[in-house]
């Protein structure tokens, strides 16, 4: 039989999981001001400390008080800040493409073993990470990709409630950062992207007052186009994300084990030079070719090229004309593309163009031997071909430039 206390509890957590799904289900379809969303999130936070569910104390070996620091009055804002943080930063599911389940499922598992390993007899905290990693499991093998976001909200809420009710109770001396490490993706995500926004001096929009943390600017997620500006593809991105929440979980499954803050560091330390190892062979690859995560071109050598087939490329022509403003349209083949890496002008003229396509063979054999595929040839003369017919069809006029004599 259950204690009175953990029904109490277990009630406050469905409850409150509940009221989540709601705010997160009305914040997707009515895109709720920050303020009110923040309103909302607090008054979730304090029905759940009225459920017994808070920050009581945190484990300070140093401390006269038998190794723990007891917070007191600190408890309550203490608890809310932590609970809103979470809560926040694992719901901005879109800005992170939509890997938020696999973090939740990583997460969960790891607070589920930790858990198990520190043998503290916490079967709530237990309990709520095999269903939390189940549920991530689902949302991960069977549901659309981003169809049901507005959970993620709650994902984020229960996954801060299970830290309070389980590893922050342990005795473990390095527990404090068990957590922070199980969640380091998420709270990385943040607080790089409040950093970013309050060094840029973004508005904060229909925040409250100026504080980054609760503006809109501030909740978006920068880690994924962060990535991105390294030269990692999107996919890449997205996998690199997950693995650091992989290599996180088990430093902190480790360091719930051996409690060796020096072995804290190593790890830190090792991680960090892996992941500047990795940077850095993809920055090296991305001097041949890449992707421009601005204008989704594909860069071969620094040379932006737009990834159409000969239907799109007169579809976007038809799009200039019917615009009526002047737009420039290049075909580099090869030389092209050689030229231009010597030449910074004409690189200049063909960073420029509003469309560039592939001329040459030898782009496409580069682009795909190199894992940026094109899909066909769009030369200049094919081009000209389908203006004309376009022309005819719907009674467009042509202009044609000519040079001196022998040239056109």
């Amino acid at each position: 039989m259950l204690e009175t206390g953990m029904v109490f509890k277990i009630a406050g957590i469905i409850i409150c999981s509940v009221l989540m799904v709601i705010l997160g289900r009305a914040d997707r379809k009515k895109k709720l001001p920050t303020g009110v969303k923040l309103i909302f999130q607090v008054l979730i936070s304090l029905i759940i400390i009225y459920f017994g569910i808070k920050i009581e104390f945190l484990r300070a070996p140093s401390s006269s008080s038998g190794g723990y620091l007891y917070l007191s009055y600190l408890s309550i804002p203490l608890t809310i800040i932590w609970l809103i943080s979470i809560t926040n930063s694992i719901g901005q599911a879109d800005e992170l493409g939509d890997i938020t389940p696999y973090i939740v499922f990583i997460a969960s598992l790891t607070f589920l073993v930790v858990s198990l390993v520190q043998r503290q007899g916490l079967i709530l905290a237990e309990a709520l990470s095999l269903i939390m990693a189940v549920i991530a499991f689902i949302f991960i093998k069977y549901l659309p990709r981003g169809k049901f976001s507005s959970y993620y909200m709650s994902f984020g809420f229960i996954l801060a409630v299970i830290a309070i009710v389980g590893v922050s109770k342990s005795t473990a001396a390095l527990t404090l950062l068990i957590p922070l490490l199980i969640l380091g993706v998420p709270i990385i995500d943040s607080s790089y992207s409040i950093v970013a926004n309050y060094a840029r001096q973004e508005s904060p929009g229909p925040g409250i007052g100026k504080f980054p943390l609760f503006s809109e600017s501030g909740s978006r997620s920068r880690l994924r186009q962060k990535l991105q500006s390294y030269g990692f593809s999107a996919q890449g991105a997205n996998l690199t994300i997950i693995g650091v929440s992989l290599y996180l979980s088990l430093s902190a499954f480790i360091i719930s084990i051996y409690q060796n803050f020096y072995l804290l560091l190593i790890l830190t330390a090792f991680g960090w030079v892996v992941f500047e190892l990795l940077k850095n062979k993809v920055r090296s690859e991305e001097l041949i070719i890449g992707r421009d995560i601005l204008t989704s071109r594909i860069k071969l050598f620094q040379v932006g090229i737009d990834q159409v087939d000969n239907q799109e490329t007169i579809q976007k022509i038809e799009e200039f004309i019917v615009s009526k403003k002047p737009h420039q349209i290049v075909t580099p083949d090869t030389l092209a593309v050689l030229r231009a890496r010597k030449d910074p002008e004409y690189h200049a003229i063909l960073k420029s163009a509003d469309l560039v396509t592939p001329d040459g063979a030898g782009i496409l054999w580069a682009a795909t031997t190199l894992n940026y595929p094109l899909p066909e040839r769009v030369t200049g003369i094919d081009i000209i071909h389908n203006i004309c017919r376009l022309s005819a069809k719907k009674g467009y006029s042509l202009y044609l430039l000519g040079s001196y004599p022998g040239v056109a």
